[in-house]
């Protein structure tokens, strides 16, 4: 598995390349922005690129996080010892 530090993910904070933390997981999901299909407006979500999201996902439940597995590229580094929902 790849770690990334906090630092290196705030980088991808644009739409042709955003990635998020979940749960101390690191996902990459531009490809899911190619094809938005979401209730709440795009803006809303590109302003959390580069960022931890893990309330905004566990809000979703499972079902979000299922749905992020195809979109998972690594771990935060240094995460070991945070707490995780799942």
């Amino acid at each position: 598995m790849n770690y990334y530090s906090y630092e290196e993910i705030q980088k991808h904070c644009f739409e042709n390349d955003g990635w998020i933390i979940a749960n101390n997981y690191v996902y990459d999901i531009t490809k899911f922005l190619d094809n938005y299909n979401h209730p709440i407006p795009k803006n809303i979500v590109l302003n959390k690129l580069g960022t931890d999201c893990t309330i905004d996902i566990n809000f979703h439940g499972r079902k979000a996080r299922k749905l992020l597995e195809k979109y998972k590229i690594g771990k935060l580094k240094n995460s070991d010892n945070n707490c995780t929902i799942f």
